[in-house]
């Protein structure tokens, strides 16, 4: 996993989460296995089925081997951030800066895959993001999650892509929280209205949405403690999404110091 959002600084206790005991290094490694096995499972069981409309509702139908797309997952979205800068403002010569001294700093080779970034609020951190982005991305790279603890973060980073990408793209770029699961194309207007059978299952379910298959997916740090440690099985499907992706922790001084240390 490559986790950007995080300048390099030897003194960050979150660049000091190294796992000193082999023992405790290879209990997480079981712990990691363990998931993506789980994870690779629930996909090729949910997979068989596909999303029909019948009656002008969306239900399953079992339709084995239907649904494809998803094993061919591949980072292809082009991002423009020259349309992020803001020249005609008071704050430009100072954005300038500090993005040009993180860039510096960021040409160097990360000794491991994560990166810490510490920057002001407002200074153009999410720029910054995705030109690391560009600069990283290769062909094993399948996509690029967000997660931000505050829904306003997400709606501006949701912004800002959409200024920074094509409109034919924005179908690559799914917006998940508790209000909206859909794509950037259609977020204004359409909210989830999820209803739970007799059975206490969601009727709604878009396989490709709940698994993560899109390029960029915006989402809530929330959603990646869940994905994480949740065992229920929409949670844990999205588990092997992470692999070969670049995960972006927006605000990560937000999350439980208990989770981040080993």
């Amino acid at each position: 996993l490559n986790l950007s959002n995080l300048n390099k600084n030897p003194e960050s206790d979150f660049n000091n989460l190294i796992y000193k005991d082999e023992e405790q290094f290879e209990d997480l490694n079981i712990f990691l296995d363990f998931c993506t096995i789980y994870s690779a499972l629930l996909q090729a069981d949910r997979g068989t089925f596909a999303k029909s409309n019948l009656g002008g509702s969306d239900k399953l139908t079992a339709q084995a081997g239907t649904y494809t797309d998803w094993k061919h997952s591949k980072f292809s979205l082009a991002i423009d951030t020259s349309k992020l800068v803001k020249s005609d403002t008071k704050l430009y010569n100072i954005r300038s800066k500090i993005q040009s001294a993180i860039d510096k700093n960021l040409e160097k080779k990360p000794s491991n895959d994560l990166i810490t970034i510490h920057a002001p609020t407002g200074s153009g951190k999410t720029k910054v993001f995705l030109d690391f982005v560009n600069r990283i991305k290769d062909d094993r790279t399948e996509r690029v999650i967000y997660f931000s603890p505050l829904l306003a973060l997400s709606d501006d980073f949701a912004s800002k892509i959409e200024e920074s990408i094509e409109r034919k793209d924005m179908q690559k770029v799914l917006i998940y929280n508790h209000l909206y699961k859909e794509v950037l194309e259609n977020r204004d207007g359409k909210f989830v209205e999820e209803q739970k059978s007799e059975e206490g299952e969601y009727q709604i379910f878009d396989f490709e949405h709940e698994i993560f298959n899109k390029d960029m997916i915006i989402t809530t740090t929330e959603r990646l403690l869940l994905t994480l440690f949740s065992n229920y099985y929409k949670d844990k499907m999205k588990f092997l999404s992470l692999k070969n992706s670049i995960l972006i922790i927006d605000e990560v001084q937000e999350m439980p110091f208990k989770i981040l240390r080993p």
